[in-house]
């Protein structure tokens, strides 16, 4: 039901990343519904790779934690975070600075285009993104007559990692 963690929710155009776990890192999601409903989970789980001029972020769906045990569980079922584990994010390599840049991610066995905005220092990186999750073939449940909108937004940060 809440499923937008993500992805991979995981954003970043990033230069100077090493490759494995970042240090500090935060991902987490926000979805809305109907009175002012707000669902938000976290995860601290989030690694990345180098791939040619690109970087790789994942973040393991099962990861994720929204203080409520049955809507995690509700989530990862949503999700089939069985069968679809991870959700990547990859995007090109980037200068420091602050600005748009576009990524594909993956999610739920399927990739989009997608608009991240992202901020580079010298030691911290953050992006935030948007998607909504009926353009990867999610279905959102309905839990007690409520439903959270299709419209997720991501949130990452993390440190750099020394070489």
């Amino acid at each position: 039901m809440f499923w937008r963690p993500l992805l991979v929710a995981l954003a970043l155009a990033v230069a100077p990343i090493v490759p494995g776990q970042p240090g500090d890192a935060q991902v987490s999601f926000t979805a809305s519904g109907p009175a002012g409903l707000k669902v938000e989970g976290s995860t601290a789980s989030l690694s990345v790779r180098g791939e040619g001029g690109d970087l790789i972020f994942a973040v393991p769906l099962a990861s994720f934690r929204t203080g409520i045990e049955v809507r995690d569980r509700h989530m990862r079922e949503d999700l089939e975070a069985d069968k679809f584990p991870i959700a990547e994010l990859r995007v090109p390599r980037a200068p420091p600075g602050e600005g748009e840049v576009q990524g594909m991610l993956t999610l739920h066995g399927k990739t989009h285009p997608i608009a991240i905005h992202s901020r580079v220092g010298k030691s911290e990186v953050s992006a935030n993104l948007k998607f909504n999750v009926n353009e990867y073939g999610i279905v959102i449940r309905s839990y007690l007559g409520i439903t959270v909108k299709p419209e997720i937004e991501i949130s990452v940060s993390f440190h750099l990692t020394e070489p």
